[in-house]
């Protein structure tokens, strides 16, 4: 699988285009509630906003092929983790780096609590910033993608898209900006899963068992601290 430069994003500019989104962002979530959450970025030092009603994030970023960070699997495979174990799910610039944007989203969908949250952030196709992120990437092509196509990928997976926004400067910029922005470099899509949880016909007995942290999918390997 091709990788884009992992310095790509410590580019000041590209700081400041994550700032921006993270203004977007941060009022977003800071609703969100549950006892994990999710944030899936190309490299580890794009961190996941504070969110204060959540218990603990759970990291991934993609290296040598895989996902790396609190745990460790194949890109090419499903995410390692349970049915709707997440109550939020960000994807901060991931379906650029992926081969199948549409595939990450459906996992995405699997993984989050029926009414969960996701949020889905990437560089804006038509924006002054896609030429400049294409040539930053060094011949290594990155799947920009309007939010149009996103939207009726979330469709297919049961996700009902709340808003899109757009953020950051028009032009690649070291100036961070307020947040939204009309025709800035970045877009955020913002949405719910829809599917309800299943109500059991019969009451079933509670058995005591083990929980671990992180709801991992059996065979997953946590990343060694």
């Amino acid at each position: 699988m091709p990788q884009l430069p992992p310095d790509l994003y410590a580019l000041p500019p590209m700081r400041a285009l994550l700032a921006s989104e993270s203004a977007v962002l941060a009022p977003e979530l800071a609703r969100s509630t549950g006892d994990h959450a999710l944030h899936i970025a190309p490299v580890p030092e794009i961190v996941p906003p504070p969110l204060p009603l959540l218990g603990r994030w759970a990291r991934l970023h993609l290296a040598r092929g895989g996902w790396q960070g609190d745990v460790q699997a194949r890109a090419n495979e499903p995410l390692p983790f349970q049915d709707d174990a997440f109550g939020v799910v960000v994807l901060r610039h991931a379906v650029e780096i992926v081969p199948d944007g549409d595939d990450l989203i459906a996992e995405a969908a699997r993984v989050l609590a029926p009414g969960g949250f996701l949020a889905i952030t990437g560089v804006h196709p038509v924006s002054a910033w896609a030429p400049w992120f294409q040539w930053r990437a060094r011949g290594t092509r990155a799947s920009l993608r309007q939010p149009v196509m996103l939207r009726s990928a979330c469709g297919r997976a049961d996700l009902h898209v709340i808003a899109v926004h757009r953020a950051g400067q028009v032009l690649p910029s070291i100036t961070t900006g307020e947040g939204s922005s009309l025709a800035g470099g970045a877009y955020i899509l913002l949405a719910r899963k829809q599917r309800v949880a299943a109500t059991p016909l019969r009451v079933i007995k509670a058995v005591n068992a083990p929980v671990q942290s992180g709801s991992l999918v059996s065979g997953a390997r946590r990343a060694a601290r």
